[in-house]
Order: structure tokens, then sequence, then C-alpha cells
């Protein structure tokens, strides 16, 4: 499998991510809204879907999500942080301040910001720091390896490779950041600057966040479906929390809102959503899948889940205040009854056994005889579901690392994507488990692609003019739909200008030329 070193499609965002509360972090089949303020996947200023895919499809699978951090200190007192949305924020930009210098103008400069950098640049960066010509892009050379500490900063922030091992981030000694994946966009996140949206008390945290893809030659491949999350939670703060939990929070949209259904795999650490229905319609402006509907998870992929569920009308109460909220992170109901195996999870409810659970739906759909929302006939509609992890301690000066993986399977209809959604999780676990090295050197290809290839218009109808600006003999052209299904293909001779024109579907599309010893390739989108 060989990976692509990504400098496409990159150029536009890192500048525009500096400073700025919201970036795009594309790469591969997804366009995943990324927020420094506590929410993600969702465009706040809009209110609109932040997890796009395929890219430019105007279908999403992820309305907003977050993440709920919360503990009792010595004295049995709660603290917490656990944003839903954006509306109550939990969390702000920038690393936690010792001496509270959040309205410092200089640490919004500083700290107010994105990074997405992708493996190419940083390549790049490495054969050329030395060239008086070269210009460091901005995402590496404001990169937060070090913290400002007159701001009450940590000195030592976002990862990064120390070339010379003196302990300072210097892009001109060669110094460059430490990404996973051929894309990854990374912020850091306080609970500290201001008063919590929740009702919560400040815990005295420090989150970093690192959102990244990989981008495949194989297409139709999972990871081009799969948004990886690395998160570091670091305790700033002067009190030990105990029980401390993590809770995934997620608003699943599967396009249409409407019509969901949701459950969770305990042996997997996953929680996922699918389609209630076999038609997910469009509607309120949101476009539907229509008769082949995906499924989505959320995998947790070093740490063993305690417990899953939802709170939709089907299933639970939305929990409100800070004890609710702590409630539910600790896989009980937000009043902090129990939850029981089957039925609606309510003791005493009819089908609802005396075995205690923590986990909602934990059965296969597709299981006749198991617990899920298609054996009980809910009524499909809009999903809010979470999973938790559980720390114990969590001691100032101490962190706790996380890391998830969202996937989706674009196969089957309604409950059967889950089981394609089963193997795809595996897969990514195992990959997890032994990833390869880097993403594929020969990936200056991107680069050169934009040398020698142009496209235009792109995006555009279906019809549009590939200009090869060097003469490219016995080549194979390709163009490959989002599913990995190779919809145009033909031999090249001497040619330097083709017309093509595809009848297929609006969406992304790549368009690959392999003469043997490379491949190099370009996005097209159809609209």
């Amino acid at each position: 499998m060989k990976f692509i070193h990504s400098l496409l499609f990159i150029s536009f965002i890192y500048s525009f991510s500096i400073g700025q509360n919201t970036s795009h972090l594309d790469g591969n089949y997804v366009n995943a809204t990324i927020n420094n303020t506590g929410t993600f996947f969702n465009d706040y200023a809009t209110s609109w879907p932040g997890y796009e895919i395929p890219e430019g499809s105007n279908k999403h699978c992820i309305y907003a999500a977050s993440f709920w951090y919360g503990g009792m200190n010595s004295n049995n007192e709660l603290k917490l942080s656990a944003q839903f949305y954006q509306a109550n924020q939990d969390l702000f930009p920038g690393p936690y301040s010792s001496n509270s210098s959040y309205n410092d103008p200089l640490f919004a400069s500083n700290y107010h910001s994105i990074w997405t950098v992708t493996s190419g640049q940083i390549q790049y960066h490495i054969d050329n720091y030395t060239d008086p010509s070269y210009v460091t892009p901005t995402s590496i050379s404001t990169w937060p390896g070090n913290g400002d500490t007159t701001l009450g900063v940590s000195e030592q922030l976002a990862p990064y490779v120390d070339v010379n091992n003196d302990g300072f981030y210097i892009p001109e000694d060669g110094d460059y950041p430490d990404i996973k994946g051929c894309m990854a966009s990374y912020i850091i996140m306080n609970d500290a600057a201001d008063t919590h949206g929740t009702g919560g008390d400040i815990i005295g945290i420090e989150v970093h966040q690192m959102f990244y893809h990989y981008f495949t030659t194989d297409l139709g491949s999972y990871l081009n479906r799969t948004t990886f999350l690395e998160q570091r939670i670091i305790n700033r703060g002067t009190q030990t929390l105990y029980d401390f939990y993590t809770t995934f929070f997620m608003d699943a949209d599967i396009g249409n809102y409407s019509d969901d259904y949701v459950g969770c795999d305990s042996s997997r650490n996953m929680m996922y959503a699918y389609n209630g229905d076999t038609n997910d319609e469009s509607s309120g402006g949101t476009t539907g899948y229509g008769l082949e509907t995906p499924s989505l998870g959320v995998i947790s992929l070093n740490n063993n889940l305690i417990g899953s569920g939802s709170f939709s009308s089907t299933s639970g109460s939305s929990p409100t205040t800070p004890a609710d909220i702590y409630n539910t992170m600790q896989g009980l109901w937000s009043d902090g009854t129990p939850i029981y195996y089957g039925g609606n999870g309510v003791a005493g409810s009819p089908g609802v056994s005396t075995t205690p659970t923590t986990f909602i739906y934990s059965d296969n759909p597709n299981d006749p005889s198991g617990w899920s929302e298609v054996t009980q006939a809910n009524p499909p509609g809009d999903r809010r579901s979470y999973m938790s992890i559980y720390s114990d301690v969590f001691a100032p000066f101490t962190e706790v690392s996380q890391d998830y993986a969202i996937v989706q399977a674009p196969e089957g209809s309604a409950q059967e994507s889950v089981n394609y959604l089963i193997d795809k999780a595996d897969s990514v676990q195992a990959f997890y488990q032994n990833p390869l090295s880097e993403c594929d050197i020969m990936a200056s290809l991107s680069e050169i692609a934009n040398k020698i290839i142009e496209i235009y218009p792109n995006p555009s109808s279906g019809q549009f003019t590939l200009s090869l600006k060097n003469v490219l003999n016995k080549s194979n052209l390709q163009i490959i739909n989002s599913d990995g299904r190779i919809v145009y293909q033909r031999e090249l001779g001497m040619e330097k200008q083709l017309e093509i024109q595809l009848k297929e579907p609006t969406g992304i599309y790549m368009l690959t030329i392999n003469d043997g010893n490379s491949i190099f390739s370009k996005k097209i989108i159809l609209e």
C-alpha cells in the first residue's frame, strides 16, 4: 500500500488557519471541519454539519462532536469541562496559563490558531531549509513547539523533531513538526480562560488534539475514509482528581438527521450510527445518502471503554447539569440510576432484564436476537451518543493519552452497513497497531503532478480538459471514484491535451497517470 505525500489541496489551508478558530482537514475523501473552541466537526458560524464524506458531495455523517472531562477532588467536589455544542463553551483557544494571561494580545497572537501541516511540506522543509531561497510555510514556522513562559505557558507544547537536541523549536535549524499521517491539524485548548457554559467548575487542564488523515493510492481503502485523532489531556492545575472520566460526545447525522439509529460494540471499543430506514432522504437543506446508506463509527484505539450509550428520546433524557453529565459519563442514566440490558434500559420497563450494563444497544443490529434499535423497533430519529474512558487518578503535571479513529463504511444499507463497518474497524485497529513507517516519499509526486498536469475547469460538470506539460508516453490514465471503482481508463501515447467527458454522479474523483515508475495523482470534483 502506497501513501501519498500530499502537498495537494493544502496550500490554501494553512495560510487561513493561522489566527483563526476554524480550519478544514481534507487530503483524503473526508472534509473535516476543525475548531479550536471545544466543538469539532461542526461549522458553528453557520450551524452546519462539519464532517463531509465524500468531500464535495454535501453529504455529512456528523453534525458535531466534543469531549467531556470530569472527576472529583479530595473534597469530593466535581470538576467538569463538558460542552456539547458551541453555545455552552467550556474549552478555549490556547494552552493553560499559570498567570492568567489569556487576554494578553500576545497570547492570542501566538496560540489562537490551528496548525495544518502535510508530510510533503515537512519533507520539503527537511530537504531545503538551508537553501537561502526557501520560504518556510507559516504552519511550520509558527508551530507551537515552545511556549512563552512569560505568559505562564509551559516551555514545551506541540511535538517536534529537535534536530540538534537543544530543547528549542527552531525551524531555521532544521527542526520540524512531529505529525502523524499524511496531513494533520493541531490545536491546543484550555478550560481555565473563562467560566464554563455548562456550569462545571474549572479543572485546570490543557488539551492537545492532533487530527490526521492518510491518503493511499489504493483509493478504495478504508484509510481514505478515516480520520485519526490523538488527544493529550494535561493536568496543569493544583488538584488531584479521582474517578476521572473522558467522554467522546457525538451528534451523528447520517445525511438526513431525522432517521438514524445508534449502537455500540464493547469488544471493539466502538460506538456507531447508521440509518434507521432503507432510504436516507434529503431534508432541511441537508443532502441524504439515498438508498445506499453508510454507517459511521468512533473507535477508542488504545483505551478500553467503560460505557457507551445515547440520550435520545428512545433511550434516556439529555443531561443538563454538571451532576447529570458526570452520571452519564460513568455509564448511568443522567439521574444516577443504573442502566439495565434490554428494552429501553430503564428498570421495570417491558423487556428489560435485571442485568445492569453501561453499554446501550450493545449487540449487532443484524442479530435478530440481540439488543439493538432494530430489534426494539424504535422510531428512527435524531440521535446523540457518547462513549467513556476511565483514568482513575489524574494528578497535577501528569497527562492522559488517548487515540481515536472515526471510520465510515459506505457499503450496504441501513443496519447491513454495520457489518461492513465492523470489518473496517478491525482493519483500522490492526493498522494502528502496526502502521506503515511514513507516507510514501515518492509523494513529492503531488508537487510534481502540479507541474506537469493541469485540469480545467475543476470543479466541472464532468466535461474538462487535461493538459500535460510534459509528454508521458506509454502511460496509463485512470479516473477512480470514491468507492475505488475505475470509471474512466485509457492508454496515453504522445498526447499533450485531452478532452474528457465523465457521465458520473457529483462527488470527488481521483485522476492518476502511471508511467511505470511513478504515479501522478490529481483530485477532480464533479458538481
